[in-house]
């Protein structure tokens, strides 16, 4: 196995414009000198991000699209065809996290647009995607989740959902890409990125950042588990102990989980309790 695959080669990444997306494409361009093509829906953050990777801007180019969209995977893979841009490796790390809630104050509309977001795009991304991949010597797909599909977020059902139906489409697609193409599937814990809107983490900011990593170390251990084509990075020692504990203790940890979020009284979940 060479850890060195990725080298100079090109990445497709969705959710490039921010959080652990952001920080990812900053690994990859620098450290690996990969040439990416980001996938996003702010310009300004694309822009400022280029401005960011300084004299390595030019290995950086953008899309703007809805990922959930089917269509936009496959108008952006005629694209890529006619640019003559021939990717190794996808990186689905497009997300959406809605507001902290019961699951019958949102309803199932919300929860089929956190799914078309967070799973069906990953869905799409693959299946237009995976014929241009295999074209290549070596070739992958990274799907990065969260740590809630390894243990569902009260307040968070139809994120923890996606999730989870993300977790078992990556892990069943590994088993039958296994002899022809890496799948790695990432499950990160608690980080303070663009996925929380301001309003809800501010009143908060000090102690939520005390329990979060951020997403730039995220991104490292990250690109070393990718360059090493690791099948599984849990990421984050909140994450790590919500695995164990759960992976124990399956019912009784989702209820202790749920008394810590209840007693921190932070503005973030007041709509759960």
């Amino acid at each position: 196995m060479s850890y060195h695959w990725l080298k100079g080669r090109t990445v497709v990444l969705s959710g490039a414009s921010g959080g652990f997306g952001r920080a990812l494409t900053k690994c990859l361009v620098e450290k690996e000198g990969c040439f990416v093509v980001g996938i996003g829906q702010s310009e300004a953050k694309m822009r400022q991000l280029q401005v960011e990777l300084g004299e390595n801007a030019g290995q950086f180019i953008y899309r703007l699209f809805d990922v959930s969209s089917k269509k936009n995977w496959t108008t952006f893979c005629s694209w890529l065809q006619e640019q003559d841009i021939r990717p190794c490796l996808l990186i689905n790390s497009a997300g959406v996290l809605p507001h902290f809630s019961q699951f019958m104050a949102q309803g199932s509309q919300v929860l089929e647009q956190v799914m078309r977001v967070n799973f069906l795009s990953c869905v799409y991304a693959c299946e237009v995607l995976l014929p241009v991949l295999k074209e290549q010597q070596m070739s992958g797909i990274v799907n990065v989740i969260s740590s809630a599909a390894l243990s569902p977020i009260v307040g968070a059902a139809s994120y923890s959902a996606s999730k989870a139906a993300l977790k078992g489409f990556t892990e069943a697609l590994r088993e039958e890409l296994r002899d022809t193409t890496y799948v790695g599937a990432v499950f990160p814990g608690f980080s303070l990125t663009d996925i929380f809107r301001k309003e809800e983490i501010s009143a908060s900011e000090h102690l939520l950042r005390l329990i979060a990593t951020p997403p730039e170390k995220i991104a490292k251990k990250m690109e070393r588990g990718i360059s090493r084509r690791k099948a599984r990075m849990v990421l984050g020692l909140d994450a790590k102990f919500m695995h164990l504990f759960t992976n124990c203790f399956p019912t009784l940890s989702l209820r202790f989980y749920r008394w810590i979020l209840k007693k921190s009284r932070l503005p973030l979940f007041e709509d759960v309790f």
